[in-house]
């Protein structure tokens, strides 16, 4: 039994000298194949959960539907309310950018401020004197509202949010269209 191991060895030894390169080569090539696979899934989940975080503590500010509106007709003047809402899970920095209506521009002092995630913001303008000519109870009044927002402590990444609207007395406000992208 001792000779059949012995002869069962040397076989073994004398098979790894002659193929023994041979088979090391052919496994550094798997292992470089196995390496070079796990890094391109490693660079891909890498990717996605980049874009996933991105998504994730992108601030979201949106303005209501409705618009507050007093109008004083006797005085032709009009005060403004927006509702602002972050809508993300971030804190957000925002301040009104422009605020033009009927081609007047009332954009209230800048004031940058801070929404917590799922916070509401008002912002209400002064009062607001048209000369008579301005028609508020027949065509209505058209603006625009477009803020500049950021995750608050990020001032490098910054978003805008327009909205275009038209006032008539006595009826909700009419969206005109919304726009948002990064700047």
């Amino acid at each position: 039994m001792t000779k059949i191991l012995l002869c069962d060895l040397n076989f073994v030894k004398d098979f790894f000298n002659q193929w023994g390169t041979s088979i090391q080569a052919i496994t550094v090539v798997i292992l470089v194949g196995i390496t070079t696979w796990y890094a391109r899934t490693t660079k891909t989940m890498s990717r996605i959960m980049l874009n996933e975080y991105k998504l994730k503590t992108r601030p979201y500010l949106s303005i209501e539907r409705a618009v507050d509106r007093y109008f004083n007709n006797l005085q032709n003047t009009i005060q403004l309310g927006f509702h602002f809402i972050n809508l993300g899970n971030v804190s957000v920095k925002y301040y009104v950018e422009e605020l033009m209506l009927s081609g007047v521009n009332i954009n209230p002092q800048r004031i940058d401020t801070i929404l917590l995630p799922k916070q509401e913001g008002i912002i209400r303008t002064g009062i607001i004197s048209f000369n008579s000519q301005t028609n508020i109870n027949g065509d209505g009044l058209n603006g625009h509202i477009r803020i500049i927002f950021w995750p608050d402590g990020l001032n490098n990444e910054r978003y805008y949010y327009t909205r275009h609207f038209s006032l008539a007395p006595n009826t909700l406000t009419n969206i005109v269209s919304e726009d948002s992208n990064k700047l």
